[in-house]
């Protein structure tokens, strides 16, 4: 019944802006994501894809464009023709953290994609060692208060979204930037792994990497970043719940397409997308990788991509951060 109805609201002529538009999809659709496969960021867009091919009844293939932190692919996707034919998997690297920091970004956040939906989100989490003496997040801010650059901590690199959030959470708490020395790694897996042999006393993680290691009591979580408590941690307050109550900083992926895609094709897609993330099965799948799904509307995504650029923006800005890329 879904693409019955679907195709019949394709295939009016007010639709079409040339012949094939009359009757897409017809062809595979390439899904262009900007990091290798088996990582959360390719699994999330996978996982909804493959239930929207069967919606739209076309292959949605998946081709990992990687490189350059994602700009590689948002490049090819922002070069592709805009017939429906060519989607890409944005996040808050894409459209978080790379613009805030790169000068030779290579492309618009904002207007050289057309938006089509939020397919998931999850929080971040502050992490300590097991052996550094703060019980809370008020008992961290007070030891890097009384003892300004004794403390390390780790993130995935310079600029990346774990780093910002660390920086971002000084600076709500009323710290300077070098209250905390920042260790900047390749990647965040190695950055856990100094975390965990005390090397570095904290960072800001995604809570999938590090679910195992809070359940043995290797590392210690005080607060995730999100808005409300995560299921994966329901014990564990909100940094808006111990008195930052702007901070709402997420992963997430959302799917876009070239701008000027015609709008039939963006609705159509978002109709798709809606309908996979509603299904129960999927929604249990994406919890497994530590994802909630989300959906809504493309104007909502355009609207909290714009809010993103703009919060990390600041953040780089306001802690006078410099950066070589």
């Amino acid at each position: 019944m879904f693409r019955r109805t679907l195709l019949a609201a394709l295939a009016i002529p007010a639709f079409s802006q040339n012949s094939s538009a009359q009757t897409w999809p017809d062809r595979p659709i390439r899904v262009i994501v900007p990091f290798p496969a088996g990582g959360s960021l390719d699994v999330v867009p996978r996982l909804v894809v493959q239930q929207m091919s069967l919606l739209l009844g076309q292959p949605m293939v998946v081709e990992n464009r990687v490189g350059a932190s994602g700009r590689l692919a948002v490049e090819a996707a922002r070069s592709a023709a805009p017939d429906g034919y060519t989607l890409v998997s944005i996040n808050g690297v894409t459209h978080g953290s790379n613009p805030a920091v790169s000068a030779q970004l290579g492309y618009d956040p904002v207007n050289d994609l057309a938006p089509i939906i939020l397919l998931a989100r999850a929080p971040l989490a502050v992490l300590v060692q097991k052996d550094v003496p703060a019980q809370s997040v008020a008992e961290l801010v007070d030891l890097m208060r009384r003892q300004p650059g004794k403390l390390n901590f780790g993130s995935g690199g310079a600029g990346t979204q774990l780093h910002l959030a660390a920086v971002m959470l000084l600076a709500q708490a009323g710290l300077p930037p070098d209250a905390a020395i920042h260790v900047p790694y390749q990647g965040q897996a190695p950055a856990i792994t100094d975390l965990l042999a005390g090397r570095v006393q904290f960072m800001v993680s995604s809570t999938g990497a590090v679910m195992s290691q809070i359940r043995d009591g290797k590392l210690r979580a005080l607060a995730t970043t999100g808005r409300e408590r995560w299921f994966r941690l329901p014990e564990v307050p909100t940094l808006q719940e111990l008195g930052f109550p702007d901070f709402d900083v997420v992963a997430w992926a959302a799917l876009a397409a070239p701008a000027r895609t015609p709008p039939r094709v963006i609705e159509a897609l978002n109709e798709a997308a809606n309908q996979a993330l509603g299904q129960p099965e999927l929604r249990a799948r994406l919890e497994s990788v530590d994802f909630r799904a989300a959906g809504g509307t493309a104007a909502e995504l355009r609207d909290f991509v714009q809010a993103e650029v703009a919060r990390y923006r600041k953040v780089v800005r306001d802690a006078a951060l410099t950066f070589d890329n």
